[in-house]
């Protein structure tokens, strides 16, 4: 009971901009519509708080916010229902960050398509039968 008007904005920001790749479900936040939105400000909780909504979605086993705080720096966020099966911590180093299974995050100094195709090839090399999903 103590969320702001902007961090509702920024959620309904999050989940207006999701794309699925088999059971990973990304919220692409670029730079110019937080801008336009005026939500620049918002931090690491919100991205946390959409990456939890997206892998509580049944069939989508990691949910990923990826955003754009400045050009060409993005911060992803990762949560997983799985954390015996998909650790993110591992995922999170490939792309140069950490964490912990259940919870992880990096931060990626490329515009948001290319982290995101980090991401989708950090993902695809550990853990291929995930992205194959349906």
């Amino acid at each position: 009971n103590n969320l702001t008007p902007d961090a509702l904005k920024f959620e309904a920001l999050a989940l207006s901009k999701i794309e699925v790749v088999g059971g990973l479900a990304m919220s692409l936040l670029n730079y110019g519509d937080l801008k336009a939105s005026n939500l620049l400000k918002e931090g690491e909780s919100e991205n946390s708080f959409s990456a939890n909504k997206l892998k509580a979605v049944v069939g989508w086993d990691i949910g990923a916010v990826l955003t754009e705080s400045e050009p060409e720096i993005v911060k992803v966020s990762l949560r997983t229902r799985d954390a015996s099966k998909y650790d993110l911590s591992k995922i999170a180093e490939a792309l140069g960050g950490g964490g912990h299974k259940a919870a992880a995050g990096a931060l990626i100094r490329l515009p948001l398509a290319e982290a995101k195709q980090k991401l989708i090839e950090a993902v695809r090399s550990l853990y291929p039968e995930l992205l194959k999903l349906s």
